[in-house]
């Protein structure tokens, strides 16, 4: 028997960490890449489940995962403008004085 779309939901916020603290942009992307690897196959298994009415529990998980996808989004927004200021400073120290 097929996991129910609630137990896969639940697997899927618990394979959902938030973004870790005060990481440098090349473990966040490491924590991330690990975080999608987890998550593949669940996703494929939820992708397959047969839809079933939405019970409250259900909408609750939903919006669980919904706000640790914004919170990587966020942390990977900031990650990019750490990366971007760390190229302006290689380009200006490398430029004749």
């Amino acid at each position: 028997m097929s996991d129910s779309v609630r137990d896969l939901l639940a697997r899927l916020v618990d394979a959902t960490p938030g973004p870790p603290d005060g990481g440098d942009p090349e473990q966040l992307l490491a924590a991330f890449d690990a975080m999608l690897a987890t998550r593949a196959a669940l996703l494929h298994a939820l992708d397959a489940a047969t839809p079933l009415p939405a019970a409250a529990i259900e909408r609750e998980l939903v919006d669980e995962l919904a706000r640790r996808d914004h919170a990587w989004l966020a942390a990977l927004g900031l990650a990019r403008h750490v990366v971007a200021d760390r190229l302006v400073a290689v380009r200006r120290a490398r430029r004749p004085g």
